[in-house]
């Protein structure tokens, strides 16, 4: 009887077990292709967000190129443009982009708003312009993805049963939003 008992208690265990590491491996390959889609593009075509912030960096660096023919590499709007630059550069998670952006986003726009009173040549105007609108386009690129949807809908997943419970005993953590 004894036996048996212990027979029992050893498949529930191997049961759970095994429902557990299952489970959350699920959970988490779900969890790594929504945060895939923030860098990848919900197509996986290398177009995700992180692309779109890339392009933002190179021609917010491009119009300091421009402003520094008329203003000096010194001048504080540009080291500001550059400073956030470096701190999107050096965000890691997607919150921490979105902030490191709108920063960016702010000192472009006030570079070159800057840049706009100022007597350019021709050729460095249409580039101002151009680049401005590059970089507004890729953020309205980035306005439009759907990460945030597929990071807010595995994060209300993980408040659904079983997803609770097995995220908690998984270790698995909710993805955080790019806003």
């Amino acid at each position: 009887m004894r036996k048996r008992a212990t027979a029992w208690t050893i498949t529930i265990l191997i049961i759970i077990l095994s429902t557990i590491i299952s489970g959350g491996s699920s959970l988490n390959k779900l969890r790594q292709e929504t945060i895939d889609i923030f860098y990848l593009g919900e197509k996986m075509n290398g177009v995700g967000i992180q692309h779109d912030l890339n392009m933002i960096m190179t021609n917010s660096v491009n119009l300091t190129v421009v402003a520094g023919r008329y203003l000096g590499q010194g001048h504080e709007l540009i080291q500001k443009v550059l400073n956030a630059r470096d701190a999107l550069n050096k965000a890691e998670t997607p919150g921490e982009k979105y902030d490191a952006a709108q920063e960016l986003l702010s000192s472009v726009t006030e570079l070159y708003t800057y840049l706009g009173n100022m007597e350019l040549k021709e050729k460095d105007q249409n580039f101002r312009e151009s680049l401005y609108a590059e970089i507004n386009s890729h953020n309205i690129k980035i306005s439009r993805s759907t990460y945030n949807q597929y990071a807010r809908k595995f994060n209300n997943l993980l408040n659904t049963f079983p997803a609770n419970i097995l995220s908690k005993v998984a270790f698995i953590r909710p993805v955080e939003l790019y806003e």
